[in-house]
């Protein structure tokens, strides 16, 4: 079943795999200790694993369809990098300047 998953999704390679899987992986932490309570820390772990995926995502190349033979290009359009990073680092922020946060 994974090798049907694996075949599916050729345009994720090699370490973009490992960075989205550690960037997922926070955020479910981050969504588990907000529901836990620790507002704070959860969205620390929601800011950095969504900067990792939005960094992961802006870096690795990308092809353009599975048919062609196209040279992998990188997806490089700054209004996709902009956004994202803008809101990690303003959700970082405000989870560190939190009065009463446990």
């Amino acid at each position: 079943m994974l090798s049907q998953i694996g075949e599916k999704l050729p345009a994720i390679k090699g370490p973009q795999i490992l960075w989205n899987g550690l960037g997922i992986s926070l955020i479910v932490t981050g969504v588990t200790f907000g529901i836990l309570s620790a507002v704070r820390s959860g969205s620390l772990f929601l800011s950095v694993g969504t900067a990792i995926i939005t960094y992961s995502r802006f870096t690795h190349p990308r092809r353009q369809s599975e048919d062609s033979e196209e040279v992998d290009q990188v997806k490089r359009r700054t209004i996709e990098l902009i956004i994202p990073a803008a809101l990690c680092i303003t959700l970082f922020v405000l989870s560190l300047t939190l009065p009463h946060a446990k």
